[in-house]
């Protein structure tokens, strides 16, 4: 892995710290701020667990809609969250809506911006929001 090692079609590993300010091969996360942007390398992806991709999404200005590492797919107006585990989860919304309804159950809530459900083991939320 490395951005911008392809260089005026020649191979040129040097130019990976002149795209994302890290060399080549430099092991772990790093992060370096550049001009207007945060770049953060990685050349082994082993070396990066979803706790870790969390804070660079949060540092990054995402919204962050479960409060555990969860599969999310969200659009304008649902939000799905799966879980493999008997857990509770709180899921915030980017802003308070009047009514929320998880579709699977009819759970609703109201005036909030925010839910927290209960799973008993593998399951699936899916919240539509107006």
């Amino acid at each position: 892995y490395g951005p911008g090692i392809i260089n005026n079609g020649k191979w040129d590993p040097d130019n990976v710290k002149e795209v994302c300010g890290t060399a080549y091969k430099t092991p772990g996360v790093n992060k370096v701020k550049m001009k207007g942007w945060n770049s953060v390398y990685v050349h082994d992806a082993g070396a990066l667990d979803t706790v870790q991709v969390r804070g660079i999404l949060q540092e990054a200005g995402c919204h962050i809609y479960c409060d555990k590492p969860r599969p999310v797919y969200a659009n304008s107006r649902l939000v799905a969250v799966h879980t493999a585990e008997a857990e509770e989860l709180t899921i915030t919304l980017p802003d308070k809506k009047s009514r929320v309804t998880e579709l699977y159950t009819g759970m609703e809530f109201a005036n909030t911006k925010s839910v927290t459900v209960r799973s008993n083991g593998p399951d699936t939320f899916l919240f539509r929001y107006e």
